[in-house]
């Protein structure tokens, strides 16, 4: 049977996430396993975030609108440092869209 050793969440507000950063994050935790290992842009964590299968249970017993981030404080987070400060983009409204369009050209 397939067995899976990690997922990684992205958020649908971030369409400017690369492939880039998605091979990043699979090359981290394959060095040491890492449980969690999220990108660090500017001293901010940032996501895409990927998550062992240790970790699924706990993601799974997760209630309410707080996302994996409500596992961070069981688990080590391992920073991937990041160059790109377009993870620090979400687009939540017009205005962000336009912000978006204006990085994107």
């Amino acid at each position: 049977s397939l067995r899976i050793g990690a997922a990684i969440f992205l958020l649908a507000d971030q369409p400017q996430v690369t492939p880039s950063v998605l091979r990043a994050l699979v090359e981290r935790h394959s060095l040491d396993l890492s449980l969690i290992v999220a990108p660090q842009v500017q001293g901010q964590r940032a996501n895409p975030v990927l998550f062992d299968r240790v970790t699924f249970p706990d993601l799974l017993a997760l209630t309410g609108d707080i996302g994996g981030r409500g596992i961070f404080s069981k688990h080590h987070v391992t920073t991937l440092p990041w160059h790109d400060e377009s993870l620090l983009l979400d687009v939540d409204t017009p205005e962000d869209y336009k912000r978006l369009e204006g990085w994107a050209s």
